[in-house]
């Protein structure tokens, strides 16, 4: 299969299985929260913190896994590839132990001084760490070897088990169900990738690999740390300094706004071994050029179609079925469109760590961060609430964006090119801003009706036919479709022309 089309098709998989997963896990989350109320959420939001800064207690290493063993993996080095699986694995499952038994200690001595969701909610907190890390390893190596098919029926089964999980022992047990729901969709995870791709492991401590995993993951960490810091101003800020119901209606932002991170991810996850393998034949950044292109194009065709169905289609059901959240849904219109940003940024980052600049994030991350913060508390103190913390998120993943494409298409492509496809991948959102803007003149959410939902639906998708009429130029969306349904015997090869 030609290598376009390998993409293409590997593209169309994974993201057609995330985007299904993630309805069916949207399904859950409404379920749960519906089951929780507001405070309850904020506080499994408050917990969900800290499972996800303990993952960076491994080190990087699953970041190393992300690249090293799809780059060696092209030069033919499957041996150093899977010496460098195994010393993953030792590495994650010692130090989620080793993290797990410290959140029991901390919890324990300080019995009393949280609520008892929270203390009770760390003991259950630590299992979930080290079955979550272990989970993720194993789907870590499907991408690495490519086996999407494989990643995008787990994605599928794991949400559906996770949803029965999550309502039923939400509805019996509140915030602990919930969270034994979470250990045991985790459990299914394991059983079933190893159940259809029994992948060997071994315990695994070789000082010298060790300390090469360790010096290329460190880095990628810090990044993934820093970038962690980043997205979670807003929910740190939020819990602590407007309180637990404002975090469970900010929720309902970051749940829908997830929806949509989910898309692109999927793409990211599917052109991060190829930008890997490509990378690893010659060492030339220029090389990934035409990937770097096809990509952000992508993003910045496709991100506004979610964006828009957003702010269209979630206020109506959210009214419908979490009457409660309804405060958060302006929060959630604005922190939707920053998931336009955090899209475009996403092939650029991957490229510098692709060519082993990922240094160069560190003091780009931080400058955003240094925008972000000052202006979350000044909006939260000034009374603008949680539509003012997301308005800044928006306005930080357009910062974050600009500076890392900038730094990033210097290795690739001439200043004035650059500036030119800039503006074009902006054109798009401000179209996207403008068709949003007559939307919230001319709509109303108080009173929506189903086929009033539904017109207005139809009237964006109209609207946006302009862009959607470029992105199947670009791509021949229309053919792929049409011939993986079909199933048509003329089977021409689909490459997308140059951009």
């Amino acid at each position: 299969m030609p290598k376009s089309r390998e993409i293409t098709h590997q593209t169309f998989v994974y993201t057609f299985g995330a985007q299904l997963t993630q309805l069916i896990t949207l399904a859950a989350a409404i379920l749960s929260r519906r089951f929780l109320g507001p405070t309850q959420v904020g506080i499994w939001a408050t917990l969900q913190i800290v499972v996800e800064y303990a993952k960076y207690a491994s080190m990087g290493s699953l970041y190393a896994v992300a690249k090293e063993i799809p780059y060696y993996t092209g030069k033919g080095r499957t041996d150093i590839a899977e010496e460098i699986k195994n010393v993953v694995f030792t590495i994650v499952l010692g130090s989620s132990f080793i993290i797990g038994c410290g959140l029991c200690l901390f919890a324990f001595l300080t019995r009393g001084r949280f609520p008892p969701e929270v203390t009770y909610g760390l003991f259950l907190v630590s299992a979930i760490i080290l079955l979550q890390r272990l989970s993720d390893l194993l789907i870590q190596l499907l991408r690495c070897y490519k086996k999407f098919t494989l990643a995008s029926s787990q994605m599928i089964w794991s949400a559906i088990v996770n949803a029965v999980l999550v309502a039923g022992l939400t509805y019996f047990f509140q915030i602990y169900g919930f969270m034994w729901a979470m250990i045991l969709s985790f459990l299914f995870n394991m059983i079933y990738i190893y159940a259809h791709n029994q992948l060997p492991f071994r315990i695994r401590f070789p000082r010298e690999r060790v300390r090469a995993v360790v010096a290329l993951g460190f880095p990628l960490m810090l990044v993934g740390v820093m970038t962690t810091v980043l997205r979670s101003i807003d929910k740190i800020s939020v819990a602590k300094f407007l309180g637990f119901e404002a975090m469970g209606y900010y929720s309902i932002a970051v749940l829908v706004s997830s929806y949509i991170q989910t898309f692109y991810n999927s793409i990211a996850v599917v052109l991060f071994p190829h930008f890997q393998e490509k990378f690893s034949l010659q060492d030339d950044p220029r090389d990934l050029r035409a990937f770097l292109h096809k990509a952000t194009y992508a993003y910045a065709l496709t991100t506004p179609i979610l964006i828009g169905l957003a702010w269209i289609v979630a206020p109506f059901f959210i009214g419908m079925v979490l009457p409660q959240f309804v405060p958060g849904i302006a929060a959630m219109k604005i922190l939707c469109f920053s998931m336009f940003f955090l899209a475009l940024v996403q092939p650029y980052s991957d490229f510098l760590i692709t060519i082993k600049k990922h240094l160069i994030l560190f003091p780009l991350l931080a400058a955003t961060a240094a925008v972000a913060l000052p202006l979350t508390l000044w909006v939260i103190h000034a009374g603008y609430g949680i539509t003012g913390v997301a308005s800044v998120m928006t306005f930080a993943g357009f910062f974050n964006f600009s500076v890392t494409y900038f730094f990033a298409s210097r290795y690739f492509i001439d200043s004035y090119a650059a500036l030119r496809k800039y503006f074009k991948f902006l054109g798009c959102g401000a179209y996207l801003s403008l068709i949003l803007l007559v939307f919230s003149r001319l709509f109303s959410v108080a009173g929506q009706s189903f086929l009033g939902v539904t017109a207005e639906v139809l009237l964006f998708l109209l609207l946006y036919s302009p862009l959607f009429l470029i992105l199947n130029r670009k791509f021949a969306l229309t053919a792929f479709v049409k011939e993986k349904f079909t199933r048509s015997k003329a089977k021409p090869e689909l490459v997308p022309p140059d951009i």
